[in-house]
């Protein structure tokens, strides 16, 4: 939508939004220039800021990289959808963890004419955050439910349909996923960040990445295959090595997993999702590469005891052969 195509707003008709106790206010979120416009009293008061701070605050500089990557999707979700529902996690100043419901809607707002009396029409985001009551016990069964899932030895993760960042993961998935050394091979603060709650900045794509492909058309093929599941399908089960570039990025990430996909519904906005269960059978596999490298050993051992003959008939599988182990074994 164009700035010419929705009603817009003087800036001086939104003070009626102080009189409200909930944080409004609007920002552009165009990575290409993200700034704040205007808030409301009450969002003025949870971050300490002058209406002038905020309105000149750098948001890129004061934005992690994961947060940057969420609001460039958000924007995109805005420009598309028209309203966005989310719900984050942030800390107000003086280390206050709050858990906000945030709506962003597409808003068209007319600013104060320049130096040369123009008055320009911008097309930006109208948020309204409404902190969510941490007693009320739909909010206390979800924490509960995300305390225990932080416990689990499998990775678990909560990815859109859609390309975007993870809504949910566990602190096995962050801290598997992480990357503790960047491609330059200097340490990064992945690890900390996973284990302060970061969510990771990436989803599906983050997840196929680790993958070791024998070819290219492998991957689109099992992306579209996952992208296409509905609620009912049958869960897309496969076991994976991870690749060495990712391995060695990320060290705590297992060498062999047994991966699901399951289609089920987001709980906090009802929308289509998928369910990445990620359990470690490294210790498996490497059991079951002794067991045959043994097996191997042991072939090669009585091959060695036997005649040539005999040897070679056991290796191409004869019967007679088979026979003569089995009364050998019972003697």
């Amino acid at each position: 939508m164009a700035p010419e195509e929705c009603k817009a707003y003087d800036l001086a008709s939104l003070e009626v939004l102080n009189e409200i106790q909930e944080g409004v206010w609007l920002c552009d979120m165009n990575p290409a220039s993200l700034k704040n416009y205007w808030g409301n009293k009450a969002i003025l008061s949870q971050v300490k800021k002058t209406l002038h701070e905020f309105q000149t605050l750098d948001l890129n500089a004061q934005t992690s990289p994961q947060m940057l990557e969420w609001n460039r999707e958000v924007y995109r979700k805005v420009q598309v959808d028209g309203e966005v529902l989310e719900k984050r996690r942030t800390v107000y100043p003086g280390g206050q963890v709050v858990i906000l419901d945030l709506k962003y809607s597409r808003f068209c707002v007319r600013m104060p004419p320049d130096e040369s009396g123009v008055s320009d029409v911008k097309l930006v985001c109208l948020v309204h955050a409404r902190k969510v009551d941490l007693n009320d016990e739909a909010m206390k069964e979800a924490n509960r439910a995300a305390m225990l899932m932080n416990f689990a030895e499998d990775s678990i993760f909560l990815l859109p349909v859609e390309d975007g960042p993870a809504l949910y993961t566990n602190l096995r998935a962050r801290r598997a996923y992480a990357p503790v050394h960047s491609e330059a091979g200097e340490e990064s603060s992945g690890r900390a960040a996973a284990d302060n709650g970061a969510q990771l900045s990436a989803g599906l794509d983050l997840v196929l990445d680790t993958f070791d492909f024998d070819h290219a058309d492998e991957r689109q093929a099992l992306r579209e295959r996952i992208v296409a599941l509905k609620m009912g399908d049958q869960t897309v089960t496969l076991e994976q090595k991870t690749n060495t570039e990712q391995k060695m990025l990320r060290p705590e990430m297992p060498l062999h997993r047994e991966i699901s996909f399951t289609p089920v519904q987001d709980p906090f906005t009802a929308k289509p999702a998928i369910l990445v269960l990620e359990h470690d059978i490294s210790e498996i596999k490497e059991t079951l590469l002794r067991l045959n490298d043994l097996t191997q050993q042991g072939r090669r051992l009585l091959y060695s005891m036997l005649p040539d003959d005999v040897a070679n008939d056991l290796e191409h599988g004869s019967e007679k052969v088979i026979c003569l182990g089995l009364i050998l074994c019972t003697n």
